[in-house]
């Protein structure tokens, strides 16, 4: 894979106003290339991701809650006069009191478990911009953390929140989200940047959003490295034809046969299991 990249200090609004691919919108090339094309992103809510976003400020970086965002009064409601008077008064986005108390909790869940306070330690570097060109396809990243591990190599430090941090449920979530190919384009920027002649090292910090806030540490498997490698060769592919032939085609189409889900049988059983 030819590569070149450029390790860059920029303001997190100059890194928003460059105009190459980032992982979040180079994913939905995976589902189709009309996807990518025309599909619109989610409309931005600014509480939805606050849980993710705000444990990454108090883990990785010590910031305050008190600065990002405002906490609604117990028992307020927004259907009243009162509250729809504060909430129009407010310039932050809003937290409910259960999101409020549950952040600094995730964050004492991971700074209490060895693993995860031990990586946090090796990567003190946060939010690390990345730039640079992969087969022809300009990239941008932001790390979560960057620094070496305890032989020296330069490792990259992801932190996840979850709703289970457990294997099989995490392995689905790196499939369902692509974790994997997130990795892969990072790895891949800052081996290039570096000049490194090995694949950096990467972990991933799993908390969970509710109690007792379970945290757990991955790191990648040698196969799961390389489907990151195949879904970030498949990404510039269909970009690079695409682009090319003005085309982005849809996914689905046609006429299929379609048998019922594996449990969905056994179930339609036991509908006629039935006596009054």
């Amino acid at each position: 894979m030819k590569l070149s990249c450029d390790f860059a200090a920029m303001s997190r609004e100059a890194y928003n106003s460059l105009g190459a691919e980032n992982f979040s919108n180079l994913k939905r090339i995976l589902d189709s290339p009309a996807h990518y094309k025309f599909g619109k992103p989610e409309k931005e809510d600014e509480t939805k991701y606050a849980v993710g976003s705000l444990s990454h400020a108090m883990v990785l970086e010590n910031k305050d809650l008190r600065d990002m965002y405002v906490r609604k009064p117990d028992g307020m409601s927004f259907a009243s006069k009162e509250g729809k008077k504060w909430r129009a008064a407010q310039t932050l986005p809003i937290l409910t009191a259960e999101e409020w108390d549950m952040i600094p909790a995730m964050a004492e869940a991971i700074a209490n478990d060895h693993e995860a306070s031990a990586l946090i330690r090796m990567c003190p570097d946060r939010e690390s911009i990345l730039t640079g060109t992969i087969q022809g396809v300009e990239f941008k990243g932001i790390l979560d953390g960057l620094g070496r591990d305890s032989e020296n190599f330069d490792m990259i430090l992801d932190l996840k929140t979850v709703q289970s941090a457990r294997p099989h449920k995490f392995r689905r979530t790196i499939d369902d989200f692509h974790y994997d190919l997130q990795d892969e384009i990072y790895c891949a920027l800052l081996a290039i940047t570096r000049r490194l002649d090995y694949r950096p090292k990467t972990a991933w910090i799993t908390v969970e959003k509710t109690k007792p806030f379970e945290v757990a540490c991955y790191y990648p498997d040698s196969r799961l490295i390389e489907v990151g490698q195949i879904k970030l060769q498949a990404c510039i592919e269909r970009l690079l034809k695409c682009r090319a032939a003005d085309k982005w085609p849809k996914a689905l189409g046609g006429l299929h046969e379609i048998t019922p889900a594996a449990f969905a049988y056994e179930n339609a059983m036991k509908l006629l299991d039935f006596e009054i």
